[in-house]
C-alpha cells in the first residue's frame, strides 16, 4: 500500500521505516518546515512548565539551562514528549498515559488540582488555546514560550513524485497528524494539479484525533479514520487494518 507520509523531513524516517517493515511504500511529503525561535526567559519563576511537543523541547533545551535543584513542575501533553524530555536528562512529573492532547493533561489529578501558580506552556508558534483556558479556569497565571514555527513547504520534486505514485496506485492512503499539516498538504497540492483534489479527498485518511478527523470533513474528505493511539505504531496499525 502507497502511504503519504506528510511529517516534517527529519521526522519522517521513524514513520517510513516503520511502513516499509509491514511492506507497505512509505511516500515522502513533508508539508510543514520548522524554524527555531530565538527566547530568553527566567523558568525559575515559574510553578510549572508545561511542554506541548517533542520539537518544543528541542528548541526549548537549546536556549534554556535547567537547575539541578529545580522547583517546577515539569509537564508533558504525550509520552512522545515526556520520553524526549527524559532524553535530554529532565524528570517529568506528569502526563497523559493514554493519547495525547491538552484535554487529557488537564484531566490529570496533578493538573487538574493546580490553582492560583503561575505556569509557562513552551510551544510552536500559534495553535490551540485548549490548555490556556483550562488552566485560567482555576485562576492560574499562563504565559507562552514559543520556541519555534512551521510555516508551509515549497513544491518540491519530491512532492510532484510522490503525488504521481499516490494517484497511480489505487491502494493508497494518506496521513495526517494536525489540521496545519492537512491545510498545507491541501494547498501544496493545489499548486501541483488542482484536478486531482477530488481524488485526493476521495482516498482513506489516517489522523491523530477526532478533532482532525471533523475537521477533514468539513474541507471534503469522504473517508477518515482515527489512530487508536496518537503516535507512529497508532497510524500503521490503522494502516494495517486497511490492507
Amino acid at each position: 500500500m502507497n502511504v503519504l507520509i506528510t511529517r516534517p523531513l527529519h521526522q519522517a524516517q521513524s514513520l517510513k521505516s516503520l511502513l516499509e517493515n509491514d511492506g507497505h511504500n512509505g511516500l515522502l511529503f513533508p508539508t510543514l518546515k520548522i524554524k527555531k525561535l530565538i527566547v530568553d526567559v527566567e523558568i525559575n519563576n515559574y510553578d510549572a512548565l508545561i511542554f506541548i511537543s517533542k520539537n518544543s523541547v528541542k528548541y526549548a533545551i537549546e536556549q534554556i539551562t535547567f537547575p539541578q535543584n529545580r522547583t517546577f513542575k515539569v509537564f508533558a501533553v504525550g509520552a512522545a514528549t515526556a520520553n524526549k524530555l527524559k532524553d535530554c536528562g529532565i524528570e517529568v512529573d506528569c502526563h497523559p498515559q493514554e493519547n495525547a492532547s491538552s484535554e487529557n493533561l488537564l484531566s490529570t489529578p496533578i493538573v487538574s488540582q493546580m490553582e492560583n501558580k503561575k505556569i509557562l506552556i513552551v510551544r510552536g508558534k500559534g495553535g490551540r488555546e485548549t490548555l490556556k483556558l483550562g488552566l485560567s479556569a482555576k485562576h492560574n497565571y499562563v504565559d507562552y514560550l514559543e520556541v519555534y514555527e512551521r510555516t508551509e513547504c515549497e513544491v518540491s520534486d519530491v512532492h510532484i513524485e510522490s503525488i504521481e505514485k499516490l494517484l497511480n496506485n489505487q491502494n493508497s492512503v494518506l496521513t495526517i497528524t494536525s489540521i496545519e499539516s492537512l491545510l498545507a498538504m491541501l494547498n501544496i497540492v493545489k499548486k501541483i494539479d488542482h484536478n486531482c483534489l477530488d481524488k485526493i479527498k476521495s482516498m482513506p485518511l489516517i489522523v491523530l484525533s477526532n478533532r482532525i478527523s471533523y475537521f477533514a470533513k468539513s474541507v471534503g474528505f469522504l473517508h477518515t479514520y482515527v489512530a487508536y493511539k496518537t503516535n507512529n505504531h497508532g497510524l500503521v496499525a490503522v494502516i494495517n487494518q486497511l490492507k
